[in-house]
């Protein structure tokens, strides 16, 4: 009994001294490293998650840099203080409910990098008015933009809408009959075509710039 007592202690102080390794804060955010090898972490937390925070690309920690690639799931849930979020040209994976009902959040513009934007993902941001979704974007899980009844404006940049994946009901609760959806030239017919984009009353093409 008290061998199997000693294993049991033994094993919780491994458990304790791996987690140690490979988690750490840095700038007020909590990193876990996803690969030692590749030198990879995701965020886990915003421990000061309030006014404007910018996601590094790389990140050290006891001599080692690691390339941001991940924004964990509930990384910044519920930071109602958050205004501004600058995601880096690297995190390729925005996890489930990461700004889940972050209200104070205005504009957001994932980088064209990403490729799935999780589940719950910005559910319940009722401040946010401006969404930038690139054309890496290959994943749109379910519920991902439940309830941004603010939202005025979605500069989608996804060249071809049949080559998204979109979860059930992205865009429940979202002000379709105001909310503007602006997409690449020459694609405004395939996302009238297009299931759940289909829903937006105003799809209109990206205004060229000119000098």
């Amino acid at each position: 009994m008290k061998v199997k007592l000693q294993l049991i202690l033994l094993m919780l102080f491994i458990a304790i001294v791996t987690q140690a390794q490979t988690q750490f804060e840095s700038g007020g955010i909590n990193y876990e490293v996803t690969n030692a090898s590749a030198k990879t972490v995701k965020v886990i937390k915003g421990s000061n998650c309030s006014g404007s925070i910018t996601i590094p690309e790389t990140v050290t920690n006891s001599g080692t840099t690691y390339k941001v690639i991940e924004i964990g799931e509930e990384a910044f849930f519920c930071c109602r203080a958050l205004a501004s979020i600058i995601i880096p040209n690297s995190v390729t994976t925005i996890g489930r409910a990461a700004f889940g009902r972050c209200c104070s959040l205005i504009s957001v513009i994932i980088p064209n990098s990403v490729t799935t934007i999780g589940e719950w993902a910005f559910s319940d941001c009722t401040g946010l008015t401006t969404v930038t979704i690139p054309n890496s974007v290959t994943t749109i899980e379910e519920v991902a933009f439940l309830r941004c009844t603010s939202l005025t404006e979605i500069r989608n940049k996804i060249e071809e809408p049949s080559n998204v994946k979109l979860g059930k009901s992205v865009f429940y609760e979202l002000p379709v009959n105001t909310c503007k959806l602006i997409v690449p030239k020459g694609t405004v017919n395939k996302y009238k075509a297009a299931d759940q984009w289909k829903d937006f009353a105003s799809i209109v093409e990206t205004t060229p710039i000119t000098k």
